[in-house]
């Protein structure tokens, strides 16, 4: 079956399916050759406010990673469409790298893009603005896209999404996900749950386990895997495993 056509407005994203929350995770990579390296702890909390009759849903994400650098990034969200309103991303101490602001089919602002052709990858800070002819969403949410759809097994979709940040050059992209199945993992403080298992392929293939519940943190463990082999790991805290 052709994947679900998703778009903004649509009704098919429904941002109630995400409650407010805090959430805690250990970063750490795994490498081809079986070493697993930490990378330091990512905090996520989502708010959820009204702005006349709109609700916003506020996701702000404090990064600190095992160097001792720390990114701060906010972003707004129409819940009810699950379209950005704003994101602003940088580290410490430092000028923002990512300042966006949006509108429907409209994005402006600055973002890191980021460079082909070297290796390794180069990132640049570059002003820019852009309008399509339809809406769209920003990949920036991942998870809570996700989250926002009406999952169940065997569940697949496609969306359009703008890269305000991404692991490969490019500025939009069509993302499609799919439900392969479901599992039950330690979620830290959120005790056992009951996830789907979610494969996305975006930029890098990634594969989300979203709690089923909707009164929890959605989003409880991502993996997201390179060509090499490598692997970047989300897991509940205190739950680190190799």
């Amino acid at each position: 079956m052709e994947p679900l056509l998703i778009k903004p407005g649509s009704g098919v994203l429904d941002g109630t399916r995400i409650p407010a929350y805090q959430n805690t995770w250990s970063m750490t990579a795994a490498w081809p050759d079986g070493r697993v390296t930490p990378r330091g702890m990512w905090y996520d909390e989502v708010s959820i406010n009204s702005q006349g009759d709109i609700e916003i849903l506020k996701r702000e994400q404090r990064i600190l990673y095992s160097n001792g650098q720390e990114t701060l990034q906010v972003e707004t969200v129409n819940r009810n469409t699950m379209q950005h309103l704003s994101l602003q991303i940088g580290n410490r101490g430092e000028a923002l790298h990512t300042d966006l602001h949006y509108e429907s089919n409209w994005v402006r602002g600055k973002k890191m893009y980021v460079i082909g052709g070297g290796a390794p990858l180069e990132r640049l800070s570059g002003n820019f603005s852009i309008e399509l002819e339809e809406p769209f969403f920003d990949w920036h949410l991942w998870g809570l896209l996700v989250a926002a759809c009406p999952l169940e097994l065997g569940f697949s979709g496609r969306f359009l999404a703008h890269e305000s940040y991404s692991y490969l050059p490019g500025d939009f992209r069509w993302v499609t996900l799919r439900v392969a199945g479901t599992e039950t993992i330690d979620c830290g403080s959120w005790g056992e749950q009951v996830c789907f298992v979610v494969s996305v392929a975006a930029e890098v293939p990634w594969k989300l386990w979203i709690a089923v519940r909707t009164d929890v943190a959605r989003v409880q463990q991502i993996c997201i895997s390179y060509i090499d082999g490598s692997e970047l790991w989300w897991r509940p805290e205190l739950q680190q495993r190799s």
